[in-house]
């Protein structure tokens, strides 16, 4: 999609909206900036506890999970820089975690066809996946973040 089908789209969506998507290009940007020159083991703290699934909330939350889901998705679509699956479940989870909503992020891995190891991330909250749905299944998880 051309950039200027992109702002269009962008000032038709409500203000609430509009605030989600920047929100979620400024977190993307700070997420890429983290994964391209932090070490992990300085990231993790961020991601929450390690080995737990605690991501079903008291309260239902699930309009705002969807809300930040799509605007990650879009905005990974659309960023100058490289927004994979890691970078997305960061960005979803400093978007998660600054409304008081619980996630869990999964990490896996698997072989591909030449039998080089891939990985991939996922973030979940109230059984909704935000980010990297597709391709999960085909993953064996091998950590798991979830809020204390």
């Amino acid at each position: 999609m051309g950039i200027i089908k992109n702002v269009i789209l962008f000032l038709k969506l409500k203000n609430k909206d509009k605030k989600v998507f920047l929100e979620a290009l400024f977190y993307s940007a700070k997420s890429r900036f983290m994964v391209k020159f932090v070490p992990f083991r300085k990231i993790a703290p961020i991601l929450g506890k390690e080995q737990e699934d605690i991501s079903v909330n008291e309260d239902n939350y699930t309009a705002e999970i969807k809300r930040i889901s799509k605007a990650v998705k879009t905005v990974s679509r659309n960023t100058p820089w490289e927004s994979k699956c890691l970078v997305q479940a960061l960005t979803a989870k400093y978007m998660l975690k600054k409304r008081g909503i619980k996630s869990t992020v999964y990490f896996g891995v698997a072989k591909d066809e030449e039998k080089d190891i891939k990985a991939h991330a996922w973030i979940k909250s109230n059984d909704i996946i935000l980010t990297g749905k597709t391709g999960m299944d085909n993953y064996n998880v091998i950590s798991i973040f979830s809020d204390k």
